[in-house]
């Protein structure tokens, strides 16, 4: 058992390693997406006051642009160039819909595990949590997302729990820094999901192996950190 808890920080500690640097390279463009998502929210929080139908249009477009969210920081971990307007031109209509019947699908089963007993419930949100990104990555279909979503996952599920436990324990760090700190601890902690989702979706597809991902970036962060000592050190040699 202890082995397998060193072997899940290590785990944990590579893949937020790796958020964390994926941060830095993008983080002025990721929270101009995250304060406008928040400026939305509250925009329909405001409206749903006065007009429930428009407040349920204006939802739904919402929950378009936070596919194009989800899709940007896909493009985030792949390493390929993101853009403000991929929160609108990215997604199409057809994987939309997709989701939307999808989303049903997975609310009504872990819903239903819930109500017989808590733990099969769990067990089903966690097999079932990266359904959108079959959607928007592997452009399949409703069922087939839900079904790509619990082969990708089986045999990690506890991993994906104590990591997603672990990474929400981390975001609500930010509410302590006066609320404002949510917006950068949420963004590396959806980015430690993604990079999850990226590594499991490579293993299964057998391109890899599992912590491939989590290592490369725990050895990138290290030799980036080698190459600015050594930036430093000539700096003081010239000087």
């Amino acid at each position: 058992m202890e082995n397998i808890n060193i072997l899940q920080k290590k785990y944990i500690k590579g893949l937020f390693k790796g958020a964390v640097a994926d941060f830095k390279k993008n983080w002025k463009l990721l929270i101009l997406i995250q304060l406008f998502l928040v400026i939305a929210q509250l925009v329909i929080a405001g409206v749903s006051e006065s007009s429930d139908m428009f407040a349920f249009m204006l939802a739904l477009i919402f929950n378009f642009l936070s596919l194009g969210a989800f899709f940007v920081l896909l493009k985030v971990i792949d390493e390929k160039e993101i853009s403000f307007s991929q929160l609108w031109n990215s997604v199409t209509f057809k994987q939309y819909i997709t989701y939307l019947f999808a989303n049903i699908l997975v609310t009504l089963m872990v819903l239903g595990g819930l109500i017989l007993l808590i733990v099969p419930g769990i067990i089903l949100a966690v097999a079932s949590t990266y359904t959108l990104y079959a959607v928007l990555d592997k452009k399949k279909g409703i069922t087939e997302s839900i079904q790509y979503s619990f082969k990708i996952t089986k045999g990690h599920r506890l991993r994906i729990f104590t990591t997603l436990l672990v990474m929400g324990l981390f975001s609500l760090i930010g509410i302590l820094a006066l609320g404002v700190g949510i917006l950068v601890t949420s963004l590396i902690a959806a980015l430690v999901y993604v990079r999850m989702y990226r590594e499991l979706a490579t293993v299964y597809e057998g391109n890899t192996e599992v912590n491939t991902l989590s290592e490369s970036a725990d050895s990138t962060t290290e030799v980036d950190s080698q190459e600015s000592s050594s930036e430093g050190q000539d700096d003081m040699d010239k000087k």
